[in-house]
């Protein structure tokens, strides 16, 4: 990263520069960080949110419409999965005969993301986009999510005049986005990124993303679309059939039955790609989730990676430390959703919920607010089995 002049007498409250700072990797061996950039509250930070509701509305339809060419014609062209939820529920589908599963990971994928192809990846899907039906606009709401919809013409009812808007004028709280804007708008957060060191320096970020930005996951997750895409369709229709179980997460991918996916390059040079579970194509670990094969079926229970390290690792703050009570009470809230979506049967959801209570008492929470927290949870949780397991134990 370049240094640029820092000068300048401007009112820090009018211009603040996104943050760098690092995160120690105590899992690894000797000292390393993971970089991150924090864009909140900074100059970036309202166009890096626009920017990202509109990738998201972009990688929406993508993916809704390769889930009807799969469910039609049996191909995969996109590999992305939204979650471990949704990762299982087509895996429990699966009714071919399992023979052996592997795992990738894209080492350093958003510091080694190609500034320039990247721009020009996401205007070739920008366009892409636009040119479905009569679209001529993305409008993000600037309140609260910074949710995106289309905006479309339409004709008149009256058959006569010009053709109408769906949504129609842009509101003050809201913004247009046509094709150009877009495109500038995807320059200035992924290409112009100003960042303040220690307080006294300004970088220019000339290789890769921020870590950190609110785009880069969904910007990252459509460059690597972009070539996936690109390589299964100059297969032909036999050999794109092998790539029906294949699943990405921004960085992670896992494939059952098909140990030489990236026998070929399918991403550029920049992108490395590092295999998972080399020795052991019977087991492999993907989200929250580790898949066995046993006798040709796929088996899921829930993995947390912070079980392998060699020391402990405690998840919550202390009940006497300066967190507010909401803080606990939700933490322990959205611990028990997170196993209820992994766990397969009842007693892995009772084997990890425990756990998981294990680690709260040891943080002297008092009974009261786990107690509030169960109740909130059985309230929010569609499945009576596992609310009963809980109940009960």
């Amino acid at each position: 990263m370049p240094d640029c002049d820092d000068d300048s007498e401007d009112d820090e409250s009018d211009f603040k520069l996104p943050v760098l700072y690092l995160t120690p990797k105590l899992h690894k061996k000797g000292v390393k960080f993971r970089s991150i950039v924090s864009t909140t509250e900074s100059y970036i930070s309202t166009v890096s949110k626009v920017t990202q509701a509109a990738l998201k509305l972009i990688l929406h339809g993508i993916r809704t419409s390769h889930l009807r060419e799969q469910h039609t014609y049996g191909k995969r062209r996109c590999w992305l999965t939204k979650n471990s939820e949704e990762f299982i529920k087509h895996i429990k589908n699966v009714k071919e005969y399992a023979s052996n599963v592997n795992s990738w990971d894209c080492s350093s994928l958003f510091t080694n993301l190609p500034q320039k192809d990247l721009c020009h990846v996401l205007d070739v899907l920008t366009d892409r986009a636009f040119q479905y039906g009569a679209r001529t606009a993305i409008r993000v709401d600037l309140r609260g999510k910074f949710k995106a919809k289309w905006t479309e013409r339409r004709a008149n009812p009256s058959g006569r005049g010009r053709p109408k808007i769906n949504g129609g004028k842009c509101r003050e709280w809201e913004i247009d986005l046509d094709r150009l804007k877009l495109k500038n708008l995807y320059k200035l957060a992924f290409v112009n990124m100003l960042i303040g060191v220690g307080g006294h320096r300004t970088l220019k970020q000339v290789i890769g993303v921020a870590m950190g930005g609110n785009a880069s996951p969904t910007a990252a997750d459509l460059y690597l679309y972009y070539y996936e895409s690109k390589h299964v369709k100059s297969l032909t229709t036999t050999e794109q059939l092998n790539y029906k179980y294949i699943y990405r997460y921004v960085d992670d991918i896992i494939a059952f039955n098909f140990p030489t996916l990236f026998s070929k390059p399918i991403y550029p040079d920049c992108i490395t790609v590092n295999p998972e579970n080399e020795g052991n194509d019977q087991q492999a670990t993907f989200l929250d989730t580790c898949s066995t094969i046993t006798d040709g079926r796929i088996d899921h229970t829930l993995y947390d990676k912070r079980r392998d390290f060699n020391f402990r690792v405690r998840r919550f703050a202390h009940y006497d430390s300066c967190m507010p009570r909401h803080f606990f009470l939700n933490i322990i809230t959205s611990g028990l959703h997170r196993v209820s979506r992994v766990a397969i049967t009842p007693t892995e959801f009772k084997r990890n919920a425990d756990i998981l209570l294990e680690d709260i008492q040891a943080r002297e929470i008092p009974r009261t607010i786990v107690r509030e927290a169960l109740n909130k949870f059985c309230k929010g949780c569609n499945n009576d089995t596992l609310t009963n397991v809980l109940r009960k134990a």
